[in-house]
């Protein structure tokens, strides 16, 4: 509240400043905006600004008007745009991880199958695509489900956002068409990566394979999966001290692709741990003389691979 020497005497409650100590804390209007007709030519009133401002300020348009925003609309608008590319991230990783693990363990257990394809004259490259085919079908099926599912929670996300104040000011839903056919092209490729290994191991499944009994999956790591999970396990400690670290704005992004990382480190170490753990969980309920623990002692152990992709999932 500003009032002049002059004024009354009789003045309500309040605080009061003089005319040259309020000058100097308000020097006057430092943004004017314009608001045009609809149908009118931005250009033209851009330009028109211009001249009348000179030297005297600046005039901002379209995407410019950004730098006007105030600093916390624009902290919050980051934090909401974080929080929903890790969950977008993590939602593409889980989608490629869940795939490449199941058609990985689907091809296994479809050696003797895969094999009579090749007897009866299937190519390495037709097996490939007829992998890859089932990928797209269930990745189509999954995005268009997921499509629906995003829609009809968008609202309850939104409300969530808002709940943690991380949205701007006036933050709406705008459902349009293009967003969704771009999800459910993402979430077709992101399926198709996922089932790139499955593929490539079933191409090279020999048509002698049909006569034969499933093959015995308990032999020793190789070298390339020794060497990509110490890779990935070493990165994802590095990304945990980076977390532990970071500023806490990108806190949250360090510690999902930490996680991601650790998980992924898991995933390709684990039939080095499966055995040794298998006998260690199933040794205290062989003495009750029951066969369960037996056959999945025997199965953990014999088969370190196909448990490690059952625990991948």
């Amino acid at each position: 509240m500003l009032s002049s020497p002059r004024s009354s005497s009789r003045k309500p409650p309040g605080h009061y400043f003089s005319e040259e100590f309020a000058a100097h804390q308000r020097p006057g209007v430092s943004t004017i905006a314009l608001i045009p007709d609809k149908g009118a030519e931005t250009g033209a009133i851009v330009a028109a600004a211009k001249e009348v401002v000179g030297e005297h300020g600046s005039v901002v348009s379209g995407d410019g008007r950004a730098e006007l925003q105030p600093e916390y609309i624009e902290h919050k608008r980051f934090l909401g745009v974080q929080l929903i590319s890790a969950m977008a991230i993590l939602g593409l990783f889980t989608t490629v991880f869940v795939v490449a693990s199941m058609l990985v363990l689907s091809t296994g257990m479809r050696r003797r199958e895969i094999g009579l394809l090749r007897t009866i004259g299937a190519s390495p490259k037709q097996v490939r695509r007829m992998i890859l085919g089932e990928a797209a079908m269930v990745g189509l099926a999954g995005s268009i489900v997921g499509c629906v599912a995003g829609v009809v929670a968008s609202p309850m996300l939104l409300s969530i956002l808002k709940g943690l104040d991380v949205t701007p000011p006036g933050m709406r839903i705008d459902v349009a068409a293009w967003p969704l056919l771009v999800a459910c092209v993402i979430g077709i490729g992101v399926s198709v990566i996922g089932a790139w290994a499955a593929g490539r191991k079933a191409a090279k499944v020999a048509p002698i394979e049909a006569l034969l009994d499933s093959r015995s999956a308990n032999q020793g790591m190789g070298r390339g999966r020794w060497i990509a999970g110490l890779s990935v396990l070493g990165l994802g400690v590095v990304l945990a001290v980076g977390t532990a670290t970071s500023t806490a704005d990108n806190r949250i992004n360090m510690a999902i692709f930490a996680s991601m990382t650790l998980i992924v480190a898991a995933a390709l170490l684990a039939p080095v741990f499966v055995g040794p753990v298998g006998r260690i969980l199933t040794a205290p309920f062989q003495r009750g003389g029951k066969a369960a623990p037996v056959l999945v002692r025997a199965e953990l152990v014999a088969n370190p691979r196909r448990a490690a992709s059952l625990v991948a999932r």
